[in-house]
């Protein structure tokens, strides 16, 4: 039951945002524009390994890789803390072009700065990024007034231009301070463009939507608001405005969680210095 009308504005202005966020990719889930083929990334350097995974005596490193993402866990095997040297590393695109990289927990107006090193201590693991900077850009009209990864890593593998990335390669430069020295790894990917399994219709849904019915945008919109509330409640919200505090929650891309704070709707500032995340509102995630 609502308690009142500022409660469904609230609800309701969450709800529209969020729906709005993500009713493309719920449109094209179910449509034409399905993506019929992938991506499919593999270690070649320093070793083979489709699970692109490196290991020696000093470390133990694993990458996960899609098309917004290149993350990776990295384990110090050592008894003594080692350091990842971020001035020196790079991004290498399949074009053989070489980018400047910043890492989880570095604010936008950071970016083009000198970064200290990461300090993995003995027998420790970190789970981190690597975003080249000049993928990353400021989006005037977020609501949320987040930077976000803009440029894609690849372009979509049904594209003209992401089937010329097919038998391609890209490498990662990680420099890594050991017992007082440096050893530069570098970690070369190539990338295979397959066809993609289709995924299952679950019976939750059909029994949901119909057998024969196929989820729409609208139709997840009136199913949702129906959640929120009956249609005289609704009715009597006269704007969609919504002013007020919000909090936040930053999540890294690799998953992990970051500062939390404050921000308000409705008044005109300078960007905060955030680092590139994702953002949890009212209990729904965003990914920026």
């Amino acid at each position: 039951m609502i308690a009142s009308k500022n409660h469904v504005l609230a609800m309701t202005t969450c709800s529209l945002l969020l729906i709005g966020l993500l009713g493309q990719s719920l449109t094209s889930a179910h449509g034409p524009d399905k993506p019929k083929r992938q991506y499919t990334f593999k270690m070649t350097k320093p070793a083979d390994s489709p699970e692109n995974r490196f290991e020696d005596e000093f470390i133990r490193i694993e990458f996960t890789i899609d098309r917004q993402r290149l993350a990776f866990t990295l384990l110090n095997k050592t008894d003594n803390p080692i350091k990842i040297r971020w001035n020196e590393a790079a991004y290498v695109d399949a074009s053989n072009q070489s980018h400047k990289v910043m890492h989880s927990g570095i604010g936008y107006s950071q970016r083009n700065s000198e970064l200290p090193p990461t300090l993995v201590a003995p027998s420790a693991e970190i789970i981190d990024v690597v975003v080249p900077v000049d993928y990353v850009n400021w989006l005037r009209w977020s609501v949320f007034k987040q930077p976000r990864i803009v440029a894609d890593y690849f372009p979509k593998p049904d594209s003209k231009e992401g089937a010329s990335f097919d038998g391609k390669s890209f490498r990662v430069f990680m420099p890594v301070e050991i017992g007082g020295s440096i050893t530069n790894y570098q970690f070369t990917f190539s990338i295979m463009i397959t066809e993609a399994a289709a995924k299952p219709v679950s019976p939750a849904a059909n029994a949901s939507y119909g057998a024969d019915t196929k989820m729409t945008t609208d139709g997840v919109v009136a199913k949702h608001l129906e959640a929120i509330g009956s249609a005289e409640a609704r009715a009597t919200v006269r704007t969609r405005a919504v002013s007020g505090p919000l909090r936040y929650v930053s999540r890294t891309q690799a998953g992990g969680y970051g500062r939390q704070g404050d921000y308000s709707f409705g008044r005109a500032e300078s960007p905060p210095d955030l680092p590139v995340s994702g953002v949890h509102l009212l209990g729904g995630a965003v990914g920026l």
